[in-house]
């Protein structure tokens, strides 16, 4: 697995055990760590669709398609479906595979 394929991984479980944080201890300092790690994970990812749509790398993008699993979540009420369509996006990586 690429080095940015990881940090992709990482930026995202770590943005949302400061999330899981910030709702459990209620301290503004983890949603602000939350929102710049899920902030770069967001645009990590951009960049690195980007790079694949224009120069089929890295290859093992598809890895990623496990996240699309999370865009579920969009689908019990009261949850956005922002969420369904952004998580959905992931989802593209895992069937293309």
């Amino acid at each position: 697995m690429l080095n940015r394929i990881e940090k992709i991984y990482i930026l995202f479980f770590l943005g949302a055990i400061s999330l899981l944080l910030a709702t459990l201890f209620s301290v503004v300092f983890f949603y602000g760590l939350a929102l710049i790690l899920l902030l770069g994970f967001t645009l990590l990812m951009v960049y690195s669709t980007m790079e694949y749509i224009i120069s089929r790398e890295p290859d093992d993008l598809w890895k990623i398609g496990f996240i699309g699993l999370f865009g579920l979540i969009g689908l019990i009420p009261f949850f956005s479906m922002g969420f369904f369509g952004f998580f959905g996006f992931f989802a593209y990586f895992g069937l293309k595979s």
